[in-house]
C-alpha cells in the first residue's frame, strides 16, 4: 500500500513548465462545435479552443471545417481502439455524417453486430463509429439504444441538420450558446468565456444566484455564465437549415419510472445484485488499465469488491484520508483493499494543500459546484493517472437511490410536526433559537419540506445575502409534481436524483477527474439500475432509522457486521476547523476588503463569517459564498493566481 502525505500542492500538480501553457492542468474527451450564421468561420479560432479542453483529451486533437461556416473540434483520451482509426471528428464515408463525441457506449459491441446484420461496414473497433452508424440507421432514436455516458454533436449533410445529445443521467456535460451570430456547443464553459468576452457579453448570470445559493449548484438549464445553457440529462436538440435557438426534447425521463411498486424483499435483493454486477461488468470494458475510487463507505466498497471479482487483472484502489480522526475512514478502506487484494494508494490531505489548490480549482470548476470534496477527488484522480490508470469506477449515486443521507431522516423524524408548523408558523420565532431550526419549522408547514441533500441557504437567508432574490417555490413544486404518485420518502429521493445528481454530483465528478485526464464511470447510475430502483418500495430503502436498507443487506453478503453497522462519515472536508484557522485570512480579505460581486450584500455575509469565528459553525454557507467569489474572480474578472494564501 502506498501512502503519500502531501505538504505542498506542487507534489500533486503538473510540472511548472506545463502550467505555463495551460495555466493549471496537464494537456478525456473534449468537444467543440460552431455554426456561424452570418460569416465564415475561422479555422484558427476553432483550433484555439482545443487547448482549453486538452486536459479532457491529451492523447490527440483535431479540428475540421465541414462547411465554410461549420466546424467541429475534438481532444481525445484513448480508451477503446487506441489506433489512429479512432480519431475524431469522425466522418461516415457512405453518408458524410460527421461527429465529435465524448463518452463511452458500453453496449457498442452488441450494437455493432446488429448494424452489421443490417449491412453496415466498419473500418475501426471504436464505439465512435458505432454511434455514427447508429445515427445513420435510426436517426435521433439512436440515443434510446445506447447504454452508457455520452455527449456529442453531429452534422448530417443529407438533411443539412445539426444534432446534439446528452446521456440519460447527465454523466457527461454538454453546453450550448446561441446569440444570433453563432451556435456554439462544447464540453466545458471554458470554451465560451473567450468568445463572450470578445463579443462584450461575459457577465455573471444574476438570475441563477438563487438556485446556486440554495443548492450549491444550478439544477436547471442555466449556468452562472450569462447566455450559456446546459443541455439537460436525457435531452437532445435537432436544428435544420439556418440555426435558430435550440429547443431540446427528451428521449428519456426519470419521471416515467416514478411509479412505486411492492416487491418481495428477497427477489428485490437478488435483482439488485444482478443489475449491479451487470452494470460493473459493462464498465470494465476498456483497452487501458482500470481502477476504483475507494472511500471506505458501503457504496464504493461494493463497487470495488465486485470489480475485483469480475476483472481478470489486479485493480488499483485510491483513497483520501485526513489527519482529523472524525473525517478518517482508513480502517474501512484498508479492510476493503485487503479483501479485494488491490494495489492500494492513500493520500493524506492537509489544509495547506487545499489552500494552494483553490485558484486551480476555480479554473477546473467552471460550471460551479461548491462541493469541497471535488478538491481531494482531483488528487486521487491525478494519482490514478500517474499509476497508468485511465479509467476509475466510483460509488456515486447510491445514497440518492437508496436513502443514505441524514437529511432524509431529518424530514421523516419531524414529519409529525407538519400539521403544527402549518397552523402555527410563528412558533418558530419564539421557541426556536437556531436559524436552521426555524427554517426547518417553516419548511415542515409546506407540502414538500425537503429541498435536497445539498441545501445550503434558506429563502430568508438568501434574501439577505443577494440584493435581488427570487422565490424558487414554483420551480420546487414543479419537480415534485412529476413524482406525486410516489411515497414521501421516494419523492425526496426523486428530488435529489432529478436535481442534485446531474448538476452537482456528476458535474463535480466530471470536472475533478477530467482535469486529471481520467475517465470516471459510475455503476450505480446505469440507467437500467436507476429505473429498477426509482420506484422500489420505500421500505426497502429507509426502514426505521436505517437508510440504504436493501443495499446494506447486499453488503452483508460480502462484509462483516462491524463494517456495515456504523455511522456514516461521507466524503467530507474539515472546513469548519480550517475556516477558523488556516483559511481565516482568506475569508477576511475576500468578504471584508475586496467585496467584488455587486449582486451580493456583504454586510449580511460578514455576519455569517463573524458567527463562524465566534464558534457558531457556518462552514457550508461560507464555502458556498467563497466558491462563488473564486469563480467570479477567475471567469468574470479574469484574475488568476498561482496561490491564494
Amino acid at each position: 500500500m502506498r501512502i503519500a502525505k502531501i505538504q505542498d500542492a506542487s507534489v500533486c500538480a503538473p510540472p511548472r513548465s506545463s502550467l505555463s501553457a495551460l495555466r493549471f492542468f496537464n494537456p478525456m474527451c473534449g468537444i467543440v462545435a460552431i455554426w456561424s450564421v452570418k460569416k465564415p468561420l475561422d479555422l484558427e479560432e476553432l483550433r484555439s479552443y482545443l487547448p482549453l479542453i486538452q486536459h479532457r483529451g491529451p492523447d490527440d486533437q483535431d479540428a475540421v471545417l465541414i462547411t465554410p461556416r461549420l466546424g467541429f473540434g475534438h481532444t481525445r483520451l484513448s480508451i477503446i481502439d487506441l489506433s489512429p482509426r479512432g480519431r475524431q471528428p469522425k466522418r461516415d464515408p457512405q453518408t458524410g455524417v460527421i461527429v465529435t463525441y465524448n463518452g463511452e457506449i458500453y453496449n457498442y459491441v452488441e450494437l455493432r453486430r446488429e448494424l452489421e446484420a443490417r449491412g453496415h461496414r466498419f473500418e475501426s473497433t471504436s464505439d465512435t463509429e458505432v454511434l455514427l452508424k447508429a445515427y445513420v440507421q435510426w436517426g435521433p432514436d439512436c440515443t434510446k439504444r445506447f447504454f452508457g455516458m455520452f455527449a456529442f454533436a453531429l452534422w448530417d449533410p443529407r438533411s443539412q441538420s445539426f444534432f446534439a445529445a446528452r446521456d440519460r443521467l447527465g454523466i457527461k456535460p454538454l453546453y450550448w450558446l446561441f446569440d444570433g451570430n453563432r451556435l456554439m456547443v462544447g464540453s466545458e464553459l471554458k470554451i465560451f468565456a473567450g468568445y463572450l468576452k470578445r463579443a462584450g457579453g461575459l457577465r455573471l448570470n444574476a438570475e441563477a444566484l438563487p438556485h446556486y445559493l440554495t443548492f450549491r449548484s444550478i439544477p436547471t438549464s442555466s449556468t452562472l455564465m450569462e447566455g450559456v445553457n446546459r443541455l439537460g440529462p436525457g435531452e437532445y436538440f435537432l436544428l435544420q437549415n439556418v440555426p435558430g435557438r435550440p429547443q431540446s426534447e427528451k428521449f428519456w425521463n426519470l419521471s416515467d419510472y416514478a411509479q412505486e411498486r411492492s416487491v418481495n424483499e428477497s427477489a428485490a435483493l437478488e435483482e439488485l445484485e444482478k443489475r449491479l454486477n451487470t452494470s460493473i461488468r459493462r464498465r470494465l470494458v476498456a483497452d487501458v488499465p482500470i481502477g476504483c475510487f475507494l472511500s471506505g463507505g458501503i457504496d464504493s466498497s461494493l463497487v470495488t469488491l465486485y470489480a475485483a471479482r469480475l476483472s481478470n487483472k489486479k485493480i488499483h484502489t485510491f483513497s483520501v484520508d485526513f489527519e482529523e480522526p472524525r473525517y478518517s475512514e482508513r480502517r474501512y478502506f484498508n479492510f476493503v483493499a485487503q479483501e479485494a487484494q488491490s494495489e492500494h494508494h492513500v493520500f493524506i490531505m492537509q489544509p495547506s494543500q487545499f489552500l494552494d489548490f483553490l485558484p486551480r480549482w476555480a479554473h477546473l470548476m467552471d460550471d460551479l459546484v461548491s462541493d469541497p470534496s471535488s478538491l481531494p477527488f482531483y488528487f486521487i484522480a491525478l494519482e490514478a493517472r500517474r499509476c497508468g490508470v485511465k479509467v476509475a469506477l466510483s460509488g456515486e449515486g447510491a445514497d440518492e437511490l437508496f436513502g443514505g443521507y441524514s437529511s432524509y431522516h431529518q424530514i421523516i423524524r419531524w414529519s409529525w410536526a407538519g400539521a403544527w408548523a402549518k397552523k402555527l408558523p410563528a412558533l418558530a420565532r419564539f421557541f426556536l433559537l437556531n436559524d436552521d431550526h426555524r427554517d426547518l419549522w417553516r419548511r415542515l408547514g409546506n407540502s414538500h419540506p425537503f429541498w435536497g441533500t445539498a441545501y445550503v441557504f434558506s429563502e430568508k437567508e438568501r434574501g439577505e445575502v443577494i440584493l435581488k432574490n427570487t422565490s424558487l417555490k414554483s420551480w420546487h413544486d414543479l419537480v415534485y409534481e412529476k413524482c406525486r404518485s410516489l411515497s414521501k420518502i421516494n419523492q425526496m429521493l426523486y428530488f435529489d436524483m432529478a436535481t442534485r445528481i446531474p448538476s452537482d454530483l456528476l458535474m463535480r465528478t466530471d470536472r475533478a477527474t477530467m482535469a486529471a485526464s481520467l475517465e470516471c464511470r459510475v455503476p450505480f447510475l446505469d440507467h437500467e439500475l436507476v429505473e429498477f430502483s426509482m420506484g422500489l418500495d420505500h421500505r426497502l430503502k429507509i426502514r426505521g432509522h436505517e437508510g440504504k436498507y436493501i443495499l446494506k443487506e447486499l453488503a452483508r453478503k460480502n462484509f462483516p457486521g462491524w463494517f456495515i453497522d456504523r455511522p456514516k462519515i461521507g466524503f467530507n472536508v474539515p472546513l469548519d476547523r480550517w475556516f477558523s484557522h488556516e483559511l481565516k485570512p482568506l475569508l477576511e480579505r475576500t468578504f471584508f476588503q475586496e467585496k467584488a460581486i455587486g449582486a451580493l450584500n456583504y454586510n449580511a455575509i460578514q455576519k455569517f463569517v463573524n458567527d463562524h469565528f465566534a464558534g457558531r459553525m457556518q462552514g457550508a454557507k461560507i464555502w458556498n459564498l467563497l466558491a462563488l467569489e473564486l469563480w467570479h474572480k477567475q471567469w468574470i474578472r479574469g484574475q488568476s493566481a498561482d496561490r491564494i494564501g
